[in-house]
């Protein structure tokens, strides 16, 4: 029994919360005494439980669970070890969960005082290295007889820092076995049983075979309803009947392509992350300690980046028989120059304010130039769950989820300009320009990789060749603006 039982049924854990009320505090002070690093420290904060939230909720992981009796039919009165094999698929390592598994009526658990069995499970890795399985076990006693259905399992997990628990029940239930206790009777003496059941009886011999059927020894693979039972009798080995017609076995193997966004999705959250805490920090850097600093910090961070790929990443053997010829193939595909600039052009239109953050933030909205870094933390944010949130959308309706996403550019960019000089309206707006150009980008790779065909590695390269170009066009289009004195 949880020492706050109301606390313990909240998605933030005593951690989560106690962060986010530091957060408010960090913020409220920092507005009160004018000290711009405690509310970027509170943003951080914030920030920290946002995306803690988001890995744990939106992040794709599975769970499935395997259950074992021993022994596997139950008497009742007697005990039973159950062993539960949990397996655990998740995008990023997972802390200690805990778990709790129903037993029916007729159950009880042997070591909890009648209370359903839980426990902890381990620390498990990420999906990278395939799956994780843990296996505990715990002991029940059988009551009363029947058929009774032991589970669900009752999973809540928690973020690697803490911060958000999540709830959710894993896999079906089992049955488990329970017959009558079996009692020892005495022997039987002057009764009819005493004879020992010599007397003989008849049995019905439909589905015996008939006397001219050519039987032959079972091999495996074999039907068990093609055995010939009195045949088996005499041989004193299984033999099956050799006048029926084989069958042809048939296979059927089902390829799920449903999560192909989603996975993307969770390959571009690396980069969408970085514009929570990296590029906040460093424009912190560079308006501390100069532009030369916080390029030091990031060629020493890809340094750092390049030791631990070439450590931890394995060697992955290449096709020999692709060539860059055969990748260049792409390009006569009208569908791949189409959606490269759909990415150029959507995505010039973001970079076009992107760039100018810090100019909207001190020339238009009036805020010192200590928000800067709090605001980028925020459109960062938005760009984080605005890609997860488009990896489920695209793996719905991919083109739908694209042409939503370039009509809701266009909506919030127009609403960005007219409500910049309200500081409150620009954090809004610029989360939502975030969240929502964040969204097409699992879109617009999923698609790219759909139409190349075979030539899905040059179509991943190219896409970000596209959004480059973006980056350049639209910063450069911004520029011209600001430089008319619009």
């Amino acid at each position: 029994m949880p020492r706050w039982p109301l606390l313990s049924r909240l998605p933030l854990t005593l951690r989560g919360l106690g962060a986010l009320v530091l957060a408010a505090a960090c913020g409220m002070l920092a507005q009160r005494f004018g000290i711009a690093e405690l509310a970027y420290v509170g943003a951080l904060l914030a920030a920290a439980v946002v995306v803690s939230a988001a890995t744990l909720y939106l992040l794709p992981s599975s769970a499935r669970v395997t259950r074992a009796f021993s022994p596997d039919v139950a008497a009742a009165g007697s005990e039973v070890r159950v062993r539960l094999t949990v397996e655990i698929r998740s995008s990023l390592p997972t802390s200690e969960a805990r778990w709790r598994d129903a037993v029916p009526d007729g159950v009880v658990a042997a070591s909890t005082a009648g209370a359903a069995p839980d426990g902890v499970l381990p620390p498990t890795g990420s999906a990278i290295a395939g799956p994780s399985q843990v296996e505990v076990d715990y002991a029940v006693r059988a009551e009363r007889r029947g058929l009774r259905r032991v589970g669900p399992l009752a999973l809540v997990t928690t973020d690697p820092f803490g911060f958000t628990r999540r709830r959710r029940t894993v896999g079906d239930t089992s049955p488990l076995v329970i017959v009558p206790e079996i009692v020892d009777l005495d022997e039987l003496h002057d009764l009819p049983g005493d004879a020992g059941g010599s007397t003989r009886s008849v049995t019905d011999r439909m589905g015996q075979g008939a006397d001219n059927l050519i039987p032959r020894t079972y091999a495996p693979g074999d039907s068990m309803r093609r055995i010939h039972w009195r045949a088996s009798a005499h041989r004193d080995e299984l033999m099956v009947r050799q006048e029926e017609q084989e069958t042809t076995p048939e296979a059927v193997v089902l390829l799920d392509r449903g999560a192909g966004a989603k996975g993307v999705a969770f390959v571009l959250t690396g980069l969408t992350v970085a514009n929570v805490v990296g590029v906040p920090f460093g424009t912190f850097l560079g308006q501390r300690f100069g532009w030369r600093i916080a390029f030091l910090v990031v060629a020493l961070i890809f340094a750092l980046a390049a030791v631990m790929i070439a450590l931890t990443v394995p060697a992955h053997a290449g096709d020999p028989g692709r060539t860059l010829r055969a990748e260049l193939r792409a390009l006569r595909i009208g569908q791949v120059w189409l959606t490269l600039g759909v990415g150029a052009v959507g995505f010039g239109g973001f970079f076009a304010a992107y760039s100018y953050v810090a100019s909207i933030v001190t020339d238009v909205a009036g805020a010192p130039a200590a928000v800067v870094p709090v605001i980028l933390i925020v459109m960062g944010i938005g760009m984080t769950i605005g890609n997860l949130v488009g990896g489920h959308l695209a793996d719905r309706d991919l083109k739908r989820t694209m042409l939503a996403g370039l009509g809701a550019l266009i909506v919030v960019q127009a609403l960005l300009a007219l409500t910049a000089g309200a500081l409150i309206a620009l954090g809004l707006f610029i989360f939502l320009v975030g969240f929502v150009s964040s969204v097409l980008s699992p879109s617009i790779q999923t698609r790219l990789m759909d139409v190349a065909g075979d030539n899905q590695s040059i179509a991943a390269a190219l896409n970000h060749s596209a959004l480059n170009i973006g980056n350049a066009t639209g910063a450069f289009l911004g520029g011209v603006v600001i430089a008319a004195g619009s």
